[in-house]
């Protein structure tokens, strides 16, 4: 989980600088939470 978090807080900053791909980083937290309830269920 700990990468996971890093890639967060450096997300967060970097949307101060690319304001205009906030819908690209939409679709990478949607693909990552994705990946993650995948991750789950296997677990299951």
């Amino acid at each position: 989980m700990a990468p996971v978090f890093r890639f967060l807080s450096r997300d967060q900053a970097l949307r101060k600088e690319v304001l205009p791909m906030t819908n690209f980083k939409a679709l990478v937290l949607m693909i990552s939470f994705v990946t993650l309830v995948v991750m789950i269920m296997k677990e299951k």
